[in-house]
C-alpha cells in the first residue's frame, strides 16, 4: 500500500491560494511586521502562500478541526511525508510541546502514519530550552517528562501513549525560523502581490484555440464590411492588407487581456479581473453612443478611449501596474465577445 493511502485524508494537487485585494492591507510593509500584526486566519493564509510557493506541484493538505490536529501534510517526490504545524503567536511558543504530543499521539491512534519529518512554524519561535533538546538528540526523553507533568484534556485519548513512545524512532524535527518564511515567501509570486518584491510576477499565455470562430472576430468582421461597404470574411483579408493587419492587432490585444485575465486569476479572486473589466466598460459607455461614421470608426475610436480611461480604483493596475495599452484594448473586445455591446449600429 502506497503511504498516501494510508492517510485518513484525502491528499490533493496543492491548492494555489487566492488573495482577496480589498481585504490586503499589507502591501509595501516589511513582512516581519505584516505577519506579526496578522489575525490566526490570515497568518494560515499567508502559510499556505508560503508553502505553495515552496511545496508547488506535491501532493498535498491543509488541515480543518476535528482531522487530527495537523496543519499541513504534504507528500514529496520521494514519498515522503512532511507535517508542518503553523502557530501565529504574540508571544514566546508555548505550544510547541503540546503539538507535536498532540500529533504523534494521533499517530499511535491511527490518524496519520509516522511523517518523515515535522515542522513546526511560530511567529515568534520556540524557546530555546528546546531548540537545544533538538541539537542534543534527547527529544524523545524532554516530551515525554512534559507529557507526565500535564494535565492533558482529553486524558483518555493518551492512554498507551508513553509506552508506545519507548519504542518509537521520532520523525526529523525542525523548527522553522520565521525569517526563512519571510525569504522564501518574498522570493514567490505572492512575496510581489503581498508586499511588493521587486521579482514580479509572470504573465500566462493564452491558448488561441478556434480563435476566428469566436465572436468578437465576427464583430470585427462586421465593422470591416460596414467600413467598406461590402461583406468580408476572413478569406477576403487576403486582399485587403491594412485590415488584415488591423486584425492582428486586434487577436494580440484580446490575447493579451486573457493572459492578464488567466495571471490574476491564478492567484487573486476571480472578481478582481471582473473589477477591471467594469471599470472599462464604464470609462468607454458613453463613447460607443456616440455617433461614428461606421462599425469601424467606432471601435478604433472606443478603443483609442480605453487606453485614457482612469484606473485608480483597479489594484491590478494601479498598485501592481499589470496593465499594459493591449490589456486595455483587448478588454474592450472581452465585452463584445461577453455580448456587452457590438461595433455596428444593429447590436
Amino acid at each position: 500500500m502506497e503511504i498516501k493511502d494510508e492517510i485518513a485524508v484525502n491528499l490533493v494537487e496543492t491548492l494555489r491560494p487566492k488573495i482577496k485585494l480589498d481585504k490586503l492591507d499589507s502591501y509595501g510593509e516589511l513582512p516581519s511586521k505584516a505577519v506579526k500584526d496578522m489575525s490566526g486566519d490570515d497568518f494560515e493564509q499567508y502559510i499556505t502562500e508560503w508553502l505553495y510557493t515552496v511545496y508547488q506541484g506535491k501532493k498535498y493538505h491543509t488541515g480543518k478541526k476535528g482531522d487530527g490536529g495537523v496543519d499541513h501534510i504534504i507528500l514529496t517526490e520521494n514519498d515522503e511525508l512532511e507535517y508542518i504545524q503553523c502557530k501565529r503567536e504574540k508571544g514566546v511558543s508555548g505550544e510547541f510541546t503540546e503539538e507535536i504530543v498532540k500529533t504523534l499521539n494521533n499517530v499511535r491512534r491511527g490518524l496519520f502514519p509516522m511523517p518523515k519529518r515535522y515542522r513546526y512554524v511560530a511567529t515568534n519561535g520556540v524557546p530555546s530550552k528546546w531548540a537545544g533538546f533538538l541539537e542534543q538528540g534527547n527529544m524523545k526523553e524532554k516530551l515525554l517528562m512534559w507529557y507526565k507533568n500535564q494535565d492533558l484534556y482529553e486524558k483518555e485519548a493518551y492512554e498507551g501513549f508513553e509506552e508506545w513512545m519507548k519504542d518509537r524512532e521520532l520523525p526529523e524535527i525542525d523548527l522553522v525560523d520565521i525569517n526563512r518564511v519571510y525569504t522564501e515567501h518574498l522570493k514567490g509570486p505572492y512575496g510581489f502581490l503581498r508586499f511588493g518584491n521587486e521579482i514580479g510576477i509572470e504573465r500566462k499565455e493564452s491558448s488561441r484555440e478556434n480563435e476566428n470562430g469566436m465572436h468578437y472576430i465576427r464583430e470585427i468582421l462586421k465593422a470591416y464590411s460596414e467600413h467598406l461597404g461590402k461583406h468580408i470574411d476572413i478569406e477576403d483579408l487576403k486582399d485587403e492588407k491594412r485590415l488584415a493587419e488591423d486584425l492582428d492587432r486586434q487577436k494580440s490585444s484580446y490575447y493579451s487581456a486573457e493572459g492578464l485575465r488567466i495571471t490574476a486569476n491564478e492567484y487573486l479572486e476571480e472578481e478582481e479581473f471582473g473589477k477591471l473589466k467594469e471599470e472599462i466598460y464604464d470609462g468607454i459607455i458613453e463613447n460607443l453612443n456616440r455617433n461614428h461614421a461606421d462599425g469601424y470608426d467606432r471601435m478604433l475610436d472606443t478603443l483609442t478611449k480605453a487606453t485614457h480611461v482612469e484606473l485608480d480604483a483597479v489594484g491590478l493596475s494601479k498598485r501592481y501596474g499589470l496593465v499594459n495599452v493591449k490589456d486595455r484594448k483587448g478588454i474592450c473586445h472581452m465585452l463584445v465577445e461577453d455580448r456587452r455591446f457590438g461595433w455596428c449600429n444593429d447590436e
